[in-house]
């Protein structure tokens, strides 16, 4: 199972392509090796990732071997493998293609000899500094990977289920990291970057892929402890991003979403300044995909020249995913976002006079110091009703962060008061915006059968993105034997927060 942001599930595929040999199941307690890739960026991620382990360690069979990788895993090795002695192989961010030879080394594959010393070290000559380690465990002959009934979609349980063991949970997910990983990556591998030579196993979609861009960041976010265990920028190059999407496509896949940490620095580690226009160019230029979105831009590296490439883009949608984080300059200056009010205001109009214009944004709640004046600036601002869709997040004060150090902390009670506040604000902006979608004709593509009810099919408009921005419903079509692909589509219904769409005619895939 992958939990967290879709940077991880890129990472999980890699590892199910790894084991593409092996079969798939439902349920945890049939399978012989158990994945879960961690989240470990907020204190709710982390508690989730524990709670799910621990669920799974509880369900799992007799013999049966269970893998935790992910940044959770790179954050808390030690923890992890001390408190938790029901895992079996710990993999951080560095050695996600290496799972294969990890189950080989404990004989998942065949008959070996047992490791007589664990735990072993999955980067040996880097003993001293390595995140992953596989301990001791019977040898099992596997016969599937497996997770729950969406294997690398899976919702997190918040209550997890009873278990018999003996882990520290509380612990792992309020100490300190075992030591600062940011600081050793010159003495480590790098942090694993998948490219055209990944094989992956595509998991929640026949039709879309997630393309990773690079890996790291070189901003200096108060908040943010991803740079202090996942490093400085580093881009993939575009001939390797292109020969990734052009693989994909062959397979069938015509729709893909670029991601990275800040996916509009992409290539400023080489010195290259409009990376991501370059890009866009030789997507356009390849005509491998029909569609796409670049999720996740950063303020201070998204520039005119950028978004006028995605405006004249034939494939690229007028999708702009830019967390801003706020709008208050005081507040901004002090999460060293590098940004403030006016220049936001100047990108945010920029992009929504577009046509079909698509605006996502993420706001954090309760950063130290945020006033009430603050927060009634931040709310008044989201009441324009700029975005489409918008995350709301409590603040996480997260060690070895600037944030961490601050004081005035915002009590979370307040925070919660306030959250509430804003959700009450979208909620009412969404009833709007969707009540004016009746009638409207627009293009969709089809993902399938709908989870709801296999009397639906599920549909997106073009530019959104997969399962974050929402789902049409389709109960009528004017097209016999609707598949997987590209459809227009007539939006005739909103009743209880879902879009009722109908299929009118299928568009040249």
């Amino acid at each position: 199972m992958s939990l967290g942001c879709t940077k991880n599930l890129v990472d999980s595929e890699v590892m199910l392509g790894r084991l593409s040999e092996l079969t798939l199941s439902d349920e945890v307690s049939e399978a012989d090796v158990i994945i879960v890739n961690t989240c470990g960026f907020i204190h709710s991620a982390k508690q989730e990732s524990i709670g799910e382990i621990l669920r799974v360690a509880g369900e799992k069979k007799e013999g049966a071997i269970l893998v935790v990788s992910g940044c959770l895993s790179e954050r808390y090795a030690k923890e992890l493998e001390s408190d938790m002695p029901e895992i079996d192989i710990i993999i951080g961010v560095r050695d996600y293609d290496k799972i294969d030879s990890l189950l080989a080394k404990k004989g998942f594959f065949g008959a070996v000899p047992r490791l007589p010393n664990p735990p072993t070290l999955a980067n040996p000559t880097n003993a001293t500094n390595s995140t992953s380690h596989a301990k001791s465990a019977n040898p099992s002959s596997i016969q599937s990977t497996s997770s729950t009934q969406n294997p690398l979609s899976q919702t997190l349980s918040k209550s997890p289920q009873k278990s018999t063991t003996k882990s520290n949970a509380s612990q792992i997910s309020t100490n300190p990291p075992s030591q600062n990983l940011g600081k050793n990556l010159a003495s480590q591998d790098e942090v694993f970057l998948s490219d055209e030579h990944s094989k992956r196993v595509i998991s929640n979609s026949a039709i879309h892929a997630y393309i990773k861009l690079s890996e790291g960041c070189n901003q200096s976010c108060s908040f943010c402890s991803i740079p202090s265990f996942k490093g400085r920028l580093r881009s993939r190059s575009i001939a390797s991003v292109l020969a990734e999407v052009e693989n994909l496509a062959q397979k069938g896949y015509k729709d893909f979403s670029f991601i990275a940490q800040d996916s509009s620095s992409y290539l400023l580690d080489f010195g290259v300044r409009d990376g991501l226009v370059a890009l866009i160019k030789a997507l356009d230029s390849s005509g491998a995909a029909k569609t796409s979105r670049i999720h996740y831009l950063y303020p201070t590296t998204t520039n005119y020249k950028l978004i006028e490439a995605i405006a004249s883009s034939p494939s690229v949608q007028n999708y702009f995913d830019m967390p801003i984080q706020h709008i208050d300059d005081k507040m901004l200056k002090l999460m060293k976002r590098g940004a403030g009010e006016k220049k936001l205001r100047e990108i945010l109009n920029l992009m929504r006079s577009l046509p079909n214009a698509f605006l996502r944004s993420t706001i954090i709640i309760g950063h130290p110091c945020e006033g009430e004046e603050e927060f009634g600036k931040l709310a008044d601002f989201l009441g324009e009703g700029i975005f489409d869709r918008l995350n709301l997040f409590a603040f996480s004060s997260e060690e070895g962060t600037l944030a961490h150090t601050m004081s005035h902390k915002v009590p979370t009670k307040v925070v919660n008061a306030r959250l509430n506040k804003l959700n009450k604000i979208l909620k009412s902006q969404d009833k709007i915006r969707y009540r004016a979608l009746k009638g409207v004709q627009i293009p969709v593509i089809v993902e399938g059968r709908a989870s709801i009810s296999e009397h639906f099919y599920s549909a997106r408009d073009i530019r959104w993105g997969l399962e974050i921005d929402g789902e049409i419903l389709i109960n009528d079509s004017e097209v016999e034997d609707i598949s997987v692909g590209y459809y227009e589509a007539k939006i005739t219904e909103y009743k209880n927060g879902l879009l009722f769409g109908k299929i009118l005619s299928k568009l040249k895939s």
